[in-house]
């Protein structure tokens, strides 16, 4: 945003904050011009597709699975679980459906990435997190890959370019053509 707002600094923004879902009905309503999103929340929208993220498994530094190269779904399912409630669709929650096992012990529900990951500091569980949150955070943790590599897809929505701001346009262009999320 910073590039851009130097590119246009007449251009005002308003940033709303919610889940994907919670984007994506924003953009639906026309409340929003622009939405990030899960691509799974993007069923009538138009979208372009900015990074891919990979959950990772996020242990407390004395856990078993600690000595694991890679931890399966199946593993975590059987140890005290912290979820981070995404304010909608729950990758962690089907990334064990697709396993086909629940989470014996669903122990804590936060609403905050770093509440989750200080939770697994405390030893109250283990949980599972995108590699974007975790980058510069990871201390006192230990994070593996999970077997079955669950991911999402971020994207920028839209529900018709055709009726964009002039604004909005100019700021998807500019997004467009930066690549500025790219950087996996």
């Amino acid at each position: 945003m910073k590039t851009f707002q130097e590119k246009y600094p007449s251009v005002e923004f308003k940033l709303l904050q919610g889940g994907y879902e919670v984007n994506a009905a924003a953009v639906r309503a026309r409340e929003a011009d622009l939405g990030f999103i899960s691509t799974d929340t993007a069923e009538d929208l138009e979208y372009d597709i900015l990074y891919e993220d990979e959950l990772l498994a996020v242990l407390p530094s004395n856990h078993p699975l600690a000595e694991k190269d890679i931890v399966s779904v199946k593993d975590l399912a059987k140890e005290p679980f912290i979820l981070m409630d995404e304010l909608g669709y729950s990758y962690p929650l089907a990334a064990f459906k697709d396993a086909g096992v629940q989470p014996r012990n669903l122990k804590l529900t936060v609403y905050d990435d770093y509440a989750v990951m200080e939770m697994v500091r405390q030893d109250l569980g283990v949980s599972m997190l995108y590699e974007r949150i975790l980058r510069g955070f990871d201390d006192g943790l230990i994070i593996r890959p999970i077997k079955e590599r669950p991911k999402r897809n971020v994207a920028i929505c839209w529900k018709d370019r055709k009726t964009l701001s002039l604004a909005a346009r100019k700021f998807l262009e500019h997004v467009e053509d930066s690549n500025i999320f790219v950087f996996n």
